[in-house]
């Protein structure tokens, strides 16, 4: 008997050179996606990093909605920090809207929100000042016309300070968690053409933290690993497990291009009653809360366990929310009252166009990963997501739901196993993919996790093809790639 399995090995994305401490960019080479994520909610606004510079325009439109345009610094930074960029040839003039257009260093802080912002508003005219959420409050407002200057904010310790060129603004006492950083312009209101340059960025920090797109998290430090966002500060770590201390949110990848990718999501979490919220949320997607369909994850496909005593429904489905307040089912795993709380496990694996939701009922890490339910859909199904929308997350509300252990893996090449006419067994697996992979085999699965007996290079190659010729067993065999 053979079966082919999945191999799980782990990728580390390497940062740029010298990006230990410190991290410069003028642009002149573009927008680095190592280092940058675009953010927007509207296709309005120009994004140009073609001419030294990041430059984001929009012209004048017909609404009154909040739009924004922005980057995200991919690391976080850790300890203390002093960031900085410059602007020039701002165009932020308020004559159709309120309350303004803004330019913004912004930084995030745990569930603190830091924003120096040089802006045109109501009631304050061309200024620049700091906005703090909590307390949803400005500090520090003086008049400011320029249309070029340098944002600068720094800590030391948990204090934070921010300047416009060499004028202080605002300082004060916050928090010491890592911060996420990210550079915007924002009609608030207004209808108003606007545009902005940055340039001539730089970061520094006791240590940058480059996320990863493969990655594992077993919660036992104090924060998320640098792959993950917590978007509203709402999930508390310690004793090796998250659990939400709020309204339903959501943590998902600071990489958005999983689609594109191959791999495997794994959340393994304990549902111990929901009083009687609705329990855990895991898949892919934007996961931007929809407040018109209970704030659930807007712009994704996922899959949702209900805790034991949630009234509405009890078990697995997975659906999609394609658009607010429309959602589709796609798979309904457990009719009411035929699963009870515990230990669990979900897994969702791509491989080419196809997405396959597992769930291990009553997950017993010694015996590894069982599948009690498995189906596959097509990625074609699902024409919402994208390169820029499609974050791996999970998420739950203030409840007993606690998550245990992360991971999003790389798929090993996939096994073709097969007995022979002249009774040999031949196992095979694609060319293109095989670099680093070892084969593995062994007579019997083991009941705990231990090493599997390497068959080691080199292998046959057959066209397209690695493969391995040897006689058939007696008995049964399992073979499987690793990565080392």
């Amino acid at each position: 008997m053979a079966e082919s399995a999945l191999g799980f090995g782990l990728l580390s994305a390497s940062p740029p050179a010298g990006a230990d401490s410190v991290y410069a960019d003028d642009f002149t080479a573009g927008l680095s996606p190592t280092a940058w994520q675009l953010i927007s909610n509207t296709p309005l606004y120009s994004v140009d990093a073609t001419a030294g510079a990041l430059r984001f325009s929009k012209p004048a439109d017909g609404s009154y909605a909040s739009k924004h345009v922005g980057v995200e610094f991919q690391p976080r930074l850790r300890g203390d920090f002093d960031v900085a960029v410059d602007f020039r040839d701002a165009s932020i003039n308020r004559l159709d809207g309120s309350p303004g257009n803004q330019i913004e260093l912004r930084v995030f802080v745990g569930s603190q929100l830091f924003v120096l912002v040089r802006s045109d508003e109501a009631g304050a005219g061309h200024n620049v000042h700091v906005w703090c959420d909590p307390p949803r409050v400005w500090f520090g407002t003086r008049s400011a016309t320029g249309t070029s200057g340098r944002l600068r904010i720094a800590r030391t310790g948990v204090r934070l300070r921010s300047w416009l060129d060499s004028q202080a603004v605002h300082e004060g006492d916050y928090n010491g968690a890592d911060a996420t950083i990210q550079l915007g312009l924002q009609n608030n209101g207004t209808r108003d053409a606007t545009a902005v340059s940055f340039d001539n960025f730089t970061a520094r920090a006791g240590q940058l933290l480059w996320p990863e797109r493969f990655f594992e998290d077993r919660l036992d430090g104090p924060q998320f690993h640098p792959s993950l966002v917590d978007r509203g500060g709402m999930f508390a770590l310690a004793n090796g497990e998250a659990r939400n201390t709020g309204p339903r949110h959501y943590v998902r990848t600071r990489f958005s291009d999983y689609n594109t990718l191959e791999f495997l999501a794994e959340v393994i979490y304990a549902m111990n009653g929901g009083g009687g919220a609705g329990g855990l949320f895991f898949g892919l997607g934007q996961a931007d809360r929809d407040p018109a369909y209970y704030n659930e994850p807007l712009y994704s496909v996922f899959a949702i366990d209900h805790a034991q005593d949630f009234t509405t429904f009890q078990g697995t489905a997975v659906r999609a929310l394609p658009a607010s307040g429309q959602p589709q089912m796609l798979l309904n795993w457990a009719e009411a009252g035929t699963l009870s709380d515990g230990t669990n496990a979900l897994r969702l694996i791509k491989r080419g166009d196809r997405l396959t939701w597992q769930m291990d009922h009553h997950y017993d890490a010694a015996a590894g990963f069982l599948p009690t339910y498995s189906d596959t859909f097509s990625l074609t199904n699902l024409p919402f997501l994208n390169a820029t929308n499609s974050h791996l997350f999970f998420g739950t509300e203030n409840s007993p739901t606690r998550i245990l252990e992360y991971r999003v893996l790389p798929l090993a090449p996939e096994l073709s196993v097969f007995r022979t006419a002249t009774d040999t067994v031949m196992v095979s697996w694609p060319l293109a993919e095989a670099e680093g992979w070892v084969l593995q085999a062994t007579n019997a699965l083991p009941s705990v996790v231990a090493p599997w007996p390497i068959i080691p290079p080199p292998y046959q190659t057959n066209g397209a093809n690695l493969q391995l010729i040897e006689p058939s067993p007696v008995g049964s065999k399992f073979y499987r790639l690793h990565k080392p």
